[in-house]
């Protein structure tokens, strides 16, 4: 059975793709390795906002270099300040060919992080 661990949710951006006030960056991990192509498929991964069913825009998904083919890191649209987000996984295969269980792989998050309307330092 394949096991996905959240493991990690970071606001750090991806400032070589997109904009760094709007971006969250989310770190998933798997318990054995995965296919290649299943597991970088934008389709296969879904961030939602609990409360109204709105979706996060994902705007990459890419792997992390441990050679392993275990974890993905999703850039998505900046997770909302005390709001539950809804990750799921579907259609993600292991290197056997078996495919994720969608209703055993879903997580809420609740996003207790920096308000949106913080603005940055300056810095002199």
């Amino acid at each position: 059975m394949i096991a996905l661990i959240l493991t990690l949710l970071l606001s750090v951006p991806d400032t070589n793709y997109v904009n760094t006030d709007t971006t969250s960056t989310i770190l998933l991990t798997f318990n054995e390795p995965m296919n290649s192509t299943s597991l970088l498929t934008l389709s296969n991964y879904s961030v939602i906002d609990s409360a109204t069913s709105q979706n996060y825009r994902i705007w990459r998904v890419a792997k992390i270099p441990s050679g392993q083919n275990n974890a993905v890191v999703l850039i998505c649209e900046r997770l909302r300040y005390k709001k539950t987000a809804v990750i799921t996984v579907t259609g993600v295969k292991d290197t056997a060919g078996n495919v994720i269980n969608p209703q055993k792989n879903k997580f809420y998050y609740y996003h207790k992080g920096l308000k949106e309307s913080i603005s940055k330092p300056i810095v002199r």
